[in-house]
């Protein structure tokens, strides 16, 4: 009961617009909510949707929020693709609506891309991924592996930099072709969703 009244008086959350919790319990200064889900618009006008299930606030720092086990949907782009993002940990800026992803953290889309990572921060508004550590792209035609990626615009263009390596189905034909970077630099930059990546020495 006690901890309800406080949520009450004190609902650190009540000015953040597109937030829907379950049960909220509080501990000293930590709030716990259960199966919070956050939905917004990102600069195109594209909607997306968080979730979790559980959320961890400390009503000292309220712009933050830790996530578990979350689930973000987004669409892409004016046709509708679709993208969806999963991580175990999450943290997320409310202020500038950016988040931190940590471990297993997967990036799919309706085009048959899929993206591993370990870690990865997500700018929601501006559909900017960013990932400093080993990453894994599988795509419809082939497999891309880096030392890092960024993804901007959407994921119309994406650059990997450090050891990456290549590897492509070869036209009409029933082989591969293959690419690194030279000496293990980069960066191999992607544009659009089924282009081949070319490595700028």
């Amino acid at each position: 009961m006690g901890g309800t009244i406080a949520w009450a008086v004190f609902n650190p959350l009540r000015p953040l617009d597109g937030l829907d919790i379950g049960e909220v319990s509080l501990s000293g200064t930590q709030v716990t909510m259960a199966g919070p889900k956050l939905t917004g618009f990102r600069r195109n006008l594209q909607p997306y949707e968080i979730t979790a299930t559980k959320a961890v606030q400390n009503i000292k720092d309220m712009s933050v929020i830790e996530l578990n086990d979350l689930k973000a949907h987004f669409v892409l782009d004016d046709k509708g693709s679709i993208a969806d993002l999963k991580a175990k940990t999450g943290v997320w800026n409310t202020k500038t609506e950016q988040m931190r992803l940590t471990n297993n953290v997967r990036l799919t889309t309706d085009k048959g891309q899929d993206v591993q990572l370990k870690s990865a921060s997500v700018d929601f508004k501006s559909g900017r991924i960013v990932s400093k550590e080993p990453v894994t792209v599988t795509l419809p035609d082939g497999l891309i592996e880096a030392n890092s990626m960024e993804v901007t615009e959407n994921g119309k263009n994406i650059v990997f930099r450090g050891q990456v390596r290549s590897v492509f189905a070869a036209d009409n034909l029933d082989s591969t072709t293959s690419q690194t970077s030279p000496s293990g630099e980069g960066p191999v930059v992607t544009s659009g969703s089924a282009a081949k990546p070319s490595v700028i020495p």
